[in-house]
């Protein structure tokens, strides 16, 4: 699933720009070969500069890093109670979903396949809002939103699928004043997502002291705050992140770790000739030589 609309996101966004841009196929997908490496080498700096604002490195992340994401979400989802709770109390109504930093809309994927995969009655309404510092990506996400509803359509064949509300807002999600017109959206939240947000923004960590106070004071208690990030080897980033929250919500938190690799339904040979056009294959693991690679906990006031 995963690998399939990710590929149909990227041909139809390289048809759009084979059009707009009076180029041939070719040249599109050597640009986006071309930025998969430039953006990689980004990924481990303290304060990253990857160029989101251009069509070609947006796509080139999705290449490479959207499924594997969406399978670390639905993984946390699935190894989380208190986040199965927040989800599965929706059905039959809304569940509203918002997405901090969350670019592209990686875990309306991950979302999306658990629900799917569910012998049980689904939300009526999947409300799914990202907010993000790069408005660009916007047009990314409304492509993949359409292939996510695409596929509910198609494999819901006795159970009407949920009704479709996405949003994008742009703002800068570490600025807590970037909040107070958009408040309506936290308050009937039953999920919160920070999907490798911090990571990127290190050098802005000690920043977000008052967004969390903000969310501790503003969210439902049912409402569940995920966050998923790069396990670092010294951990000093890691325990970092794990205090600001636990400080924010007056809770005892211990972050927990996930490592393996997709599942075997998920190939990426269904990416078909953007193999062979991109020269490398996406990442399929979230694992190294070391052991885990991803870090994640789940918040809820008290």
């Amino acid at each position: 699933m995963y690998f399939r609309l990710v590929r149909d996101v990227i041909n139809e966004a390289v048809g759009r720009l084979v059009k707009t841009n009076q180029q041939p196929k070719q040249t599109i997908y050597e640009g986006i070969k071309r930025q998969i490496p430039a953006t990689s080498q980004q990924y481990r700096r303290a304060d990253p500069q990857i160029n989101y604002e251009d069509p070609l490195c947006r796509l080139g992340y999705l290449y490479m890093n959207v499924p594997v994401n969406a399978t670390i979400f639905e993984k946390v989802i699935l190894n989380s109670s208190e986040l199965r709770r927040s989800i599965d109390g929706t059905r039959g109504d809304s569940l509203n979903i918002c997405a901090l930093g969350g670019g592209p809309g990686t875990e309306l994927l991950g979302i999306a396949k658990y629900l799917i995969r569910q012998e049980a009655e689904l939300p009526n309404e999947l409300a799914f809002t990202i907010l993000d510092t790069v408005p660009q990506w916007a047009q990314t996400w409304k492509r993949l939103a359409k292939a996510v509803e695409r596929e509910f359509k198609a494999k819901l064949k006795d159970q009407t699928p949920p009704a479709f509300d996405t949003t994008f807002f742009h703002l800068d999600v570490l600025e807590r004043s970037s909040y107070e017109s958009h408040e309506f959206q936290f308050r009937d939240a039953d999920v919160i997502v920070f999907n490798y947000l911090f990571s990127e923004n290190k050098f802005r960590l000690d920043e977000i002291d008052g967004t969390l106070s903000y969310l501790a004071e503003i969210t439902s208690e049912d409402c569940a705050i995920v966050v998923i990030d790069r396990l670092e080897g010294d951990g000093q980033f890691n325990e970092k992140l794990v205090r600001k929250f636990a400080s924010a919500f007056d809770i005892e938190i211990q972050h927990e770790t996930l490592r393996g690799r997709m599942d075997d339904d998920e190939q990426a040979s269904e990416l078909g000739e953007l193999l062979d056009a991109f020269g490398r294959t996406p990442r399929i693991k979230f694992y190294n030589n070391f052991g885990a690679t991803v870090s994640w906990f789940v918040v809820k006031r008290k």
